[in-house]
């Protein structure tokens, strides 16, 4: 069944804590851009070397070879191709490989892969609802969202990085003047007249809320 929904939040975070998190969050990140490469090089080498095998079925098995998890939508087979499509990006692998759009295959180059530095603050993580996670070093908030989409924060909060950074959350120190929460809203809360609702609250700014509707 169809869901459209959608959320963002912001957690301001203690000093002590603002750079721990940040590095979860990039090495989640290039840890994933990483798994990319290697991905985008196993199938170039296979392209190489097979007849008969085009790219969608041989980025299907090396994906799902590389998906632990399952899906949050179920676990049957199509499903967890759908997960590793959007989590390894086959768009941008496809476009790699096949770069000079003269049928010919190419290296997938390292630098098609970058990788984030302590500098960046925004996190994109090419998913539905187009999520990302920004941080804003001036006042030590760090911000999600996700766009509306069919499942869109199921299908967000399923990205290695997501994962990464709301487990951070729940290990951060919280102090005062600090935490937060995330609004979610959907379809079916808006059909009954219902306001968004309020989720993983953490810190003192993150329990003012409780029993409070969101305006």
């Amino acid at each position: 069944m169809s869901n459209y929904n959608r959320e963002q939040g912001s957690y301001t975070i203690p000093s002590a804590e603002w750079a721990d998190l940040k590095r979860v969050v990039r090495e989640a990140y290039n840890d994933l851009q990483e798994k990319r490469y290697e991905v985008a090089v196993a199938i170039w080498n296979r392209l190489k070397e097979e007849t008969g095998a085009g790219f969608e079925e041989i980025f299907e098995e090396e994906t799902m070879e590389r998906t632990e998890r399952r899906s949050p939508f179920g676990g049957r087979p199509t499903e967890r191709f759908v997960l590793g499509d959007r989590h390894f990006d086959r768009e941008m692998i496809e476009g790699e490989i096949y770069r000079k759009d003269n049928g010919r295959v190419y290296k997938p180059r390292k630098k098609a892969f970058p990788k984030k530095m302590n500098r960046d603050t925004r996190f994109d993580l090419k998913t539905l609802g187009r999520p990302h996670i920004r941080f804003d070093n001036d006042s030590r908030t760090v911000y999600w969202r996700v766009h509306e989409n069919n499942r869109a924060v199921e299908d967000a909060r399923s990205h290695p990085v997501a994962e990464a950074f709301f487990g951070a959350l729940g290990d951060i120190d919280w102090t005062r003047q600090s935490g937060g929460k995330v609004k979610y809203q959907d379809e079916y809360r808006e059909d009954a007249f219902q306001g968004p609702s309020i989720k993983d609250r953490h810190g003192p700014f993150g329990e003012r809320s409780r029993g409070q509707a969101v305006r």
